[in-house]
């Protein structure tokens, strides 16, 4: 990913990754994880909540997903999956990222 965040970069576009946790917890599994963009907390799922992502399964699981949200606040793009492990698709991101003007 470090190689479409310094493309993103020049379009003026960042990538950041948000967890319903504290801000203490985020900052633990970023490091655990070795991540290359920040982590931000949202320990009151509000940002979830407008992202329509919640817990499902009887509450064992949180969706996740991968949105575009423009300098406006406008949501562009949003994919939503209760696996994690299909929350990104690349390609799908790209191609979105490519319609914006």
């Amino acid at each position: 990913m470090a190689a479409q965040t310094t493309r993103w970069a020049a379009a003026d576009i960042s990538a950041i990754a948000v967890a319903p946790a504290t801000q203490s917890s985020c900052d633990r599994h970023a490091v655990s994880m070795s991540l290359t963009i920040p982590l931000l907390a949202d320990p009151d799922r509000r940002l979830y909540s407008a992202l329509a992502m919640h817990r499902v399964f009887a509450g064992t699981l949180q969706t996740s997903g991968t949105a575009i949200v423009d300098h406006q606040g406008t949501v562009r793009y949003l994919r939503s999956q209760a696996n994690p492990q299909r929350s990104l698709d690349m390609a799908e991101l790209e191609a979105a990222l490519a319609q914006l003007p």
